[in-house]
């Protein structure tokens, strides 16, 4: 899933803090609930990963106003810091903890919709030759 263009952000209600995925309005509702669908897949297959909150929509729920519809997802906010931030490697027992997750993940049966990804590597040709006018002489030379 490709979180860069999407905006998150938390909310804090009387009930509690809440991450919020609001998906970009380029993404389509099949593609939106791609997303939405692998992260109900993960759940399932025991994954350590934030709980999705259902609202009357399901997982996925649209917002329309003024001919514009937004998409969200709500999920449990997990307070945390990676270990770059911490700046401490993981200990034995979080590092076995990271390779059993990984192990459920490659367990997970589904072949999801290939969904085109600006930022990815594969992709670095196809946006420079799109967008590569916008650099300036010296970061074209790299």
């Amino acid at each position: 899933m490709n979180s860069y263009e999407d905006f998150n952000l938390f909310v804090v209600t009387n009930k509690g803090k809440y991450f919020v995925k609001v998906f970009g309005s380029f993404r389509s509702k099949d593609e939106c609930s791609r997303d939405v669908g692998i992260m109900e897949n993960v759940l399932m297959a025991g994954v350590s990963h934030p709980l999705l909150f259902k609202s009357n929509q399901g997982y996925l729920y649209e917002l329309s106003k003024n001919g514009l519809t937004d998409r969200i997802c709500v999920m449990q906010y997990i307070d945390g810091k990676i270990f770059y931030e911490l700046q401490t490697p993981p200990l034995t027992q979080e590092k076995r903890f990271i390779i059993k997750q990984a192990a459920l993940i490659n367990k997970i049966n589904i072949k999801p919709s290939l969904v085109y990804d600006h930022w990815a590597i594969t992709s670095f040709l196809k946006e420079y030759k799109e967008k590569g006018s916008y650099l300036n002489q010296e970061d074209k030379k790299f």
